[in-house]
């Protein structure tokens, strides 16, 4: 039997990215797959563009504003009737035509990976884009483990570059978090249960604009509530995982979150308490240095 995918893009009021996210859908080359746009009550023309310009795509409309995390959970029960899932918001878009079909052929060829990950170019000002992270390889398959510490340090998770196994992804309760960070922890937990392929391959871009979701992913709310999501992950991957891999995981969470502190003093040009910071802990990366010299210059 061949695989199917659903692919899945919970909107709302991105009327001005909408029909690019649908076209690079549509214009996957693998066949087995159903593309189906939830709209979360847009107050704009989000909803009616997509239905004028794709006939055939089926797009639901929400009786009422759910939220975000809520709409990939509705998103994610429809997608449970097909092997394979994978989430596009409605403001970014796949780049390459090819992405899905080669995912799956990966995924079909190493039944123990249970979510294939690629790459993306971050897009802020157009035309500059940059690479969030790359691997040096075209695929590579690795523990979960090491995908847990690998993406925990660096934090560049996206769900559009992600395939995953809907079975895998509905055993660990998919998008049940109520954080901004709900994929990834879901991501995490599949990688419990398995090993992961990840790519160089890079398969679309992530816009950011005023009105991304995660321009608030700094708030004190959201950082509570991303706390409170990790720690549940852990929780959960205490089950599954020896003692010193867990301390690991936890080492690398707060390692990030202290840089991310670090971070945001320098960009608020607070040299002196990113120094008083920075060698109390004796610790800090790279980037968080750049930033330091360009709040003191």
């Amino acid at each position: 039997m061949i695989p199917s995918i659903s692919i899945q893009i919970p909107t709302f009021n991105q009327s001005s990215y909408i029909v690019e996210a649908v076209e690079s859908a549509v214009n996957q080359s693998y066949d087995h797959k159903s593309i189906f746009v939830l709209d979360d009550q847009s107050s704009d023309d989000t909803l009616s563009m997509t239905q004028r310009a794709f006939p055939d795509v089926e797009c639901i409309s929400n009786s009422e504003n759910i939220g975000r995390v809520k709409n990939y959970q509705k998103a994610f029960e429809r997608s449970k009737a097909f092997d394979f899932m994978v989430n596009l918001d409605g403001d970014d878009y796949f780049t390459d035509s090819r992405w899905i079909e080669n995912g799956i052929t990966h995924l079909t060829n190493h039944p123990s990976c249970l979510l294939y990950q690629a790459q993306i170019n971050f897009i802020k000002k157009l035309p500059t884009s940059s690479i969030i992270h790359r691997i040096d390889s075209d695929h590579l398959v690795i523990s979960g483990l090491d995908y847990i510490l690998f993406f925990i340090s660096n934090y560049s998770f996206v769900h559009f570059a992600t395939i995953f196994k809907s079975d895998a992804a509905e055993k660990v309760g998919a998008y049940t978090d109520d954080c901004l960070h709900s994929d990834f922890y879901t991501a995490l937990r599949v990688a419990l249960h398995g090993e992961v392929i990840v790519s160089d391959k890079t398969v679309g871009v992530w816009r950011a604009h005023d009105h991304n979701a995660s321009n608030h992913r700094f708030s004190s709310t959201e950082s509570s509530k991303n706390e409170s999501a990790f720690y549940q992950f852990v929780q959960y991957a205490e089950d599954y995982l020896k003692g010193k891999d867990i301390l690991r995981i936890i080492e690398a969470y707060e390692l990030r979150e202290f840089n991310q502190d670090l971070y945001l003093l320098a960009i608020n040009k607070k040299s002196k308490e990113i120094l008083i910071k920075a060698f109390a802990q004796k610790r800090f990366s790279i980037f968080v240095w750049k930033q330091l010299l360009k709040s003191l210059f």
